[in-house]
């Protein structure tokens, strides 16, 4: 059973787990945004003892490169640069 376990475990890393403050900081968002996303609305994993939360880093990773934008190309296919309104 021991060795079943670890072995579900053995891709991912083994970095501390984070509290709200630390992980709104991570982010860089506010912590009521957190609660919000994360408690509420159950958009990021979250691991609750007692009635502390607590955040993996890898999954604060995950809900920052699923955020990412990427930038539109200025240039048309004419050669020539988008004007901005």
């Amino acid at each position: 059973m021991a060795q079943a376990a670890s072995n579900k475990t053995a891709g991912k890393s083994h970095r501390p787990l984070l509290s709200l403050t630390a992980a709104a900081a991570y982010v860089g968002c506010h912590r009521k945004w957190l609660v919000r996303n994360a408690i509420e609305q159950k958009k990021i994993p979250y691991v609750k003892l007692n009635r502390l939360i607590y955040f993996a880093p890898d999954d604060l990773d995950e809900l920052i490169a699923a955020s990412r934008v990427a930038p539109r190309d200025t240039v048309r296919s004419n050669g020539r640069a988008k004007r901005k309104k």
